[in-house]
């Protein structure tokens, strides 16, 4: 399926993460770049995450689960459209990675950083097996003056 400007595909979908409603869009352009946006719905706060094939290849290598990038498209399309419940996506902002380091480091919650304020959102794609669970973090930019075409 091709669409205008270049983009192969494009899907958007409601989603709810941690009880806030959020619109998510997902697209793929020829130049093998993958597009995340993720808009809260309450107050259009946007953020967006462009990843090349190569980006996605080398993040799901570090995994030690390397995946080709048309098949992790593939699974991050079948995530957003809740097509299995082998694959899910989830968002988290730079505090909730932080504290799931530190308690996977440590086996409890460490004391909050004193980082400085971080508005990036972190999409995080999981592939669970039956003995394994995979997680794939697809790191989201906010957009203080998100384009009134997009």
């Amino acid at each position: 399926m091709s669409f205008a400007n270049g983009v192969e595909f494009s899907e958007t979908v409601d989603m709810v993460f941690h009880n806030v409603e959020y619109l998510l869009t997902v697209a793929a352009v020829k130049d093998d770049t993958l597009c995340v946006e993720v808009e809260q719905k309450s107050d259009g706060a946007r953020w967006r995450g462009d990843f090349t094939s190569r980006y996605i290849e080398d993040i799901t290598a570090k995994t030690g689960n390397y995946k080709k990038y048309g098949v992790f498209v593939k699974m991050l399309l079948t995530a957003v459209t809740e097509e299995s419940d082998s694959v899910f996506v989830d968002l988290l902002t730079y505090n909730d990675l932080e504290l799931l380091k530190n308690r996977k480091m440590r086996g409890q919650a460490a004391p909050p950083s004193r980082n400085p304020p971080n508005n990036k959102r972190y999409l995080i794609l999981t592939y669970a097996a039956e003995f394994d669970r995979v997680h794939y973090p697809l790191p989201l930019i906010f957009e203080d003056t998100p384009d009134p075409e997009t």
